[in-house]
């Protein structure tokens, strides 16, 4: 019933875009920049397996942005906070079993519980986008107030420390997995990127950089 609500659609760059994109949008990213932030697209979405209208980090949105939902979002959370969650959820939230965490692969340690929402619960809302440039922007714009916050997370992300990005984006909130799992799916994200794409090219050195041209 609500106007800002759109169509769930499936919509899946090539890593070659979205890196584009990535390096066009935000003129201070280095190759290596873009491809980091790529790897974090790559690990949110299954490298746009699950990328639904252009949200290239599975954003949540508020009810007066543009939004769309999507089924079975899990979200790992301490079992204290677990249990609260599913028992405010109107009878939109469970537990996860574990033939259900196995089904799906999910990550979990021992000292949390996987919490599955259903829409129309907010934890299933999402920014939703009409295109790859505005998806883009979006997740740029988001990237950039975490920079204004964290001093030193661009430099991070320039220099390709997922593990730096990783706990600054636990910091933030970002995500409710282990640190430690997240950092390790973006890894894996960034050398299938490498993979993909090729070696990163060098940095020009600081001295020629700064260097006016004639």
């Amino acid at each position: 019933t609500s106007p800002n609500e759109v169509t769930t659609v499936r919509t899946a760059p090539s890593i070659g875009e979205v890196v584009g994109v990535l390096k066009s949008g935000w003129t201070d990213l280095t190759e290596q920049g873009a491809r980091t932030l790529a790897s974090q697209w790559g690990a949110e979405t299954s490298f746009g397996k699950f990328c639904f209208n252009f949200n290239f980090g599975n954003v949540k949105a508020s009810a007066g942005e543009q939004h769309m939902y999507l089924h079975g979002v899990w979200e790992v959370l301490p079992p204290g906070g677990a249990d609260k969650a599913v028992a405010a959820a109107g009878g939109l939230a469970h537990i996860a079993s574990d033939d259900e965490i196995k089904k799906h692969g999910w990550a979990c340690d021992a000292a949390h519980k996987i919490v599955v929402f259903e829409p129309p619960h907010t934890a299933c809302r999402f920014a939703a986008f009409s295109t790859l440039a505005d998806g883009c922007a979006g997740y740029i714009k988001k990237h950039k107030g975490y920079a204004a916050q964290q001093s030193g997370y661009l430099a991070a992300i320039n220099a390709g420390d997922i593990d730096q990005v990783a706990h600054v984006l636990k910091v933030i909130g970002y995500y409710t997995a282990p640190e430690a799992s997240y950092a390790s799916g973006m890894k894996r994200c960034k050398g299938t990127i490498d993979k993909a794409l090729g070696p990163v090219p060098d940095a020009p050195p600081a001295s020629a950089a700064a260097t006016p041209p004639p």
